[in-house]
Protein backbone atom coordinates (compact mmCIF):
# COMPACT_ATOMS: atom_id res chain seq x y z
CA UNK A 1 0.00 0.00 0.00
CA UNK A 2 2.91 2.37 0.64
CA UNK A 3 4.15 1.60 -2.84
CA UNK A 4 0.57 2.21 -4.21
CA UNK A 5 0.73 5.66 -2.06
CA UNK A 6 3.56 7.14 -2.95
CA UNK A 7 3.57 6.36 -6.79
CA UNK A 8 -0.02 7.00 -7.92
CA UNK A 9 0.64 8.43 -11.21
CA UNK A 10 2.78 5.34 -11.70
CA UNK A 11 0.85 2.15 -10.62
CA UNK A 12 -0.99 0.73 -14.03
CA UNK A 13 -3.23 -2.48 -13.88
CA UNK A 14 -0.10 -4.39 -14.98
CA UNK A 15 2.23 -3.39 -12.15
CA UNK A 16 -0.72 -3.79 -9.82
CA UNK A 17 -1.32 -7.38 -10.85
CA UNK A 18 2.52 -7.92 -10.78
CA UNK A 19 3.15 -6.73 -7.20
CA UNK A 20 -0.19 -8.82 -6.25
CA UNK A 21 1.61 -11.94 -7.52
CA UNK A 22 4.58 -11.48 -5.96
CA UNK A 23 3.31 -11.27 -2.89
CA UNK A 24 0.43 -14.16 -2.67
CA UNK A 25 3.82 -16.10 -3.82
CA UNK A 26 5.99 -14.91 -0.86
CA UNK A 27 2.92 -15.28 1.49
CA UNK A 28 2.52 -19.00 -0.22
CA UNK A 29 6.46 -19.35 0.11
CA UNK A 30 6.64 -18.29 3.68
CA UNK A 31 3.46 -20.30 4.86
CA UNK A 32 4.88 -23.92 4.13
CA UNK A 33 4.87 -24.43 7.81
CA UNK A 34 1.43 -23.04 8.72
CA UNK A 35 0.04 -24.85 6.26
CA UNK A 36 1.20 -28.29 8.07
CA UNK A 37 0.03 -27.20 11.54
CA UNK A 38 -2.77 -25.58 10.70
CA UNK A 39 -5.20 -28.57 11.64
CA UNK A 40 -3.56 -28.55 15.03
CA UNK A 41 -3.22 -24.96 15.71
CA UNK A 42 -7.21 -24.73 14.51
CA UNK A 43 -7.63 -27.61 17.66
CA UNK A 44 -5.91 -25.18 19.75
CA UNK A 45 -6.96 -22.07 19.23
CA UNK A 46 -9.79 -20.81 20.40
CA UNK A 47 -11.92 -17.64 18.88
CA UNK A 48 -10.90 -15.13 20.71
CA UNK A 49 -7.11 -16.18 19.45
CA UNK A 50 -8.24 -16.65 15.73
CA UNK A 51 -9.97 -13.13 15.82
CA UNK A 52 -6.70 -11.57 16.83
CA UNK A 53 -4.94 -13.06 14.41
CA UNK A 54 -7.17 -11.76 12.09
CA UNK A 55 -7.42 -8.37 13.16
CA UNK A 56 -3.38 -8.06 12.97
CA UNK A 57 -3.31 -9.61 8.98
CA UNK A 58 -6.15 -7.03 7.73
CA UNK A 59 -3.96 -4.85 5.97
CA UNK A 60 -2.42 -7.18 4.04
CA UNK A 61 -5.94 -8.18 3.21
CA UNK A 62 -7.16 -4.90 2.40
CA UNK A 63 -4.04 -3.85 0.15
CA UNK A 64 -4.00 -6.97 -1.93
CA UNK A 65 -7.86 -6.14 -2.25
CA UNK A 66 -7.26 -3.01 -3.33
CA UNK A 67 -4.35 -3.86 -5.66
CA UNK A 68 -6.48 -6.47 -7.25
CA UNK A 69 -9.16 -4.27 -8.04
CA UNK A 70 -6.74 -1.53 -9.94
CA UNK A 71 -5.15 -4.33 -11.79
CA UNK A 72 -8.67 -6.05 -13.19
CA UNK A 73 -10.06 -1.95 -13.91
CA UNK A 74 -12.55 -1.59 -11.14
CA UNK A 75 -11.16 0.83 -8.75
CA UNK A 76 -9.14 3.60 -10.49
CA UNK A 77 -5.78 4.76 -8.07
CA UNK A 78 -7.30 8.08 -7.47
CA UNK A 79 -9.35 6.48 -5.33
CA UNK A 80 -6.62 5.40 -3.42
CA UNK A 81 -7.11 8.53 -0.83
CA UNK A 82 -10.39 7.04 -0.04
CA UNK A 83 -9.03 3.65 0.43
CA UNK A 84 -6.37 4.90 2.63
CA UNK A 85 -9.00 6.66 4.78
CA UNK A 86 -11.16 3.35 5.16
CA UNK A 87 -8.42 1.55 6.20
CA UNK A 88 -7.53 3.59 8.70
CA UNK A 89 -10.49 4.08 10.39
CA UNK A 90 -10.80 0.25 9.91
CA UNK A 91 -7.25 -0.13 11.58
CA UNK A 92 -8.36 2.33 14.58
CA UNK A 93 -11.61 -0.03 15.01
CA UNK A 94 -9.71 -3.36 14.86
CA UNK A 95 -7.40 -2.20 17.31
CA UNK A 96 -9.88 -0.79 19.49
CA UNK A 97 -11.74 -4.03 19.33
CA UNK A 98 -8.72 -6.27 20.21
CA UNK A 99 -8.02 -3.97 23.81
CA UNK A 100 -11.39 -4.11 24.50
CA UNK A 101 -11.39 -8.13 24.07
CA UNK A 102 -8.39 -8.09 25.60
CA UNK A 103 -9.52 -6.29 28.88
CA UNK A 104 -12.80 -8.02 28.79
CA UNK A 105 -11.55 -11.64 28.63
CA UNK A 106 -8.39 -11.03 29.83
CA UNK A 107 -5.81 -11.87 27.49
Amino acid sequence: MTLAGTAKAFISPAVALTIVAVVVALAFLRGGEYRRRVDEFLERADFMMLVEICAKAWPFWLSTMFLIGVGLGIISMMQYDTWKHFMSVGGLVGLGTQYLAGQVFKF
